[in-house]
Order: structure tokens, then sequence, then C-alpha cells
């Protein structure tokens, strides 16, 4: 089969038993899916680790306040895992195909533990395509965000930040300046969600025509 070198699901696994556990099962860290692997690929493999994404789940998931704690040598024992199949190009499949492996591994670093109904078959799992949530759409609204904003090349270039609750600015790379790049993050995501793309009414338009509903979204 040739592949096109985008559609894919993944699963990150740890080589040695490092931040998951036996209820983690092959060690899966996270499952995710793309359609474009070069892309997202870069984004793990990135070796600062301030903006690598996988290390950023781990230090949320732990609450680990400076990234740095995480060492290099930890990064170097994630592996990946690609799965492959013609029929990703169809989004519905491929999320449906990672909702399945969450619910099989139960990968520490997933939020939502989907019940996926797998189908080997795609004609079959076209014919008995499962409802999609509310909640699933909210974690594809925010991972939509993230890559703009982590994109940008107007906003982390500065030796301080503005820390909002503590009204005043504080260096970016200490914990008050990680604190405050969250808090900032947040705010603007929930005011791009609320208020610029009104998204809490767009949840149909999304299920049944992600495409239109990409070309809607506003980002200033």
């Amino acid at each position: 089969m040739k592949w096109d070198n985008k559609h894919c699901v993944y699963v990150l696994c740890e080589e040695k038993e490092q931040f998951t556990t036996h209820k983690n099962k092959c060690r899966s860290l996270y499952v995710g899916q793309t359609k474009d692997w070069h892309q997202r690929h870069q984004k793990y493999q990135n070796i600062n680790l301030k903006n690598n994404e996988i290390i950023k789940k781990l230090a949320k998931h732990f609450k680990i306040r400076k990234i740095d704690m995480i060492k290099k040598s930890e990064l170097r024992n994630i592996k990946i895992r690609i799965l492959i199949s013609n029929n990703f190009v169809d989004n519905d499949y491929r999320e449906e195909t990672e909702s399945y492996l969450i619910k099989r591994l139960n990968p520490l670093l997933n939020v939502a533990k989907r019940d996926g109904i797998f189908e080997r078959n795609y004609k079959k799992f076209k014919k008995n395509h499962p409802i999609t949530t509310f909640e699933i759409y909210k974690e594809h609204c925010e991972e939509y965000f993230w890559e703009w904003y982590e994109s940008r090349k107007d906003i982390g270039n500065t030796e301080t930040i503005y820390h909002p609750t503590k009204r005043m600015y504080v260096n970016r790379s200490s914990c008050f300046g990680e604190e405050a790049e969250d808090i900032q993050f947040n705010r603007k995501y929930q005011t791009w969600f609320w208020e610029t793309n009104k998204l809490q009414h767009t949840y149909e338009l999304w299920r049944t025509n992600k495409e239109k509903w990409e070309k809607e979204l506003k980002f200033r």
C-alpha cells in the first residue's frame, strides 16, 4: 500500500516504563490522529523542550511548573508507532480508529476516553457511523486554536511577560512566567471560542461539514 505521508493514526509509547504504569497498555503515552503527519511529527521531535508538544502534555499532566525538569534523555525514551490506511483520508474513520485505540490502550495523556466502536470493514463502519459528542468537539476546537497560537511569530520573544493575577511583569522562563503563559493562553482561547467565533453554536456544522467549518474560523 502506498502511503500519502499525511493521513494516519499514531501512538506515542515509552520504550522503558518511566511515566506510564501497568494501567497504560503497551506503555502508551498518547494516541492521536492527523491529516498532515509531517507537520505533526515536527511538534513531537522538537529538541527545544518548551516547544515539544508531548513534553508540554507531560508537564501539564504531572503539574510540573518548569518544563526543564523533564530531561532530554526522557524524550529519547519515547517512540512513535504509526498506523496507516488508504481509508484514513476519511476524517470520521480516522477519528474512530483513534477513539478505539484510546479505549483499548488507556494512554496516560489522553483526557477524553472515547468509546469508539471500531469496524475493520470500512463499508460497515460507514453504515454504522457512531455519534460524535460535544465534548469531542470542544477538544478539537482547542487543538485548532493551539496549533494557530503556537505557530505565531509575534509572541514569546520577550524576556518578560505580564502576569494577569499578580498584575506585574515576570521573567518568562520562571515558574511565574510559565503560569502567566497558561493564564494568557486560556483567556485568549475562551474569548476565541465563545465570542470571536461563537463556536458553541456551530457544533452541527462541524459534525456534518468540517471543511466548511474550518474555512469560517476566525483567528483575529
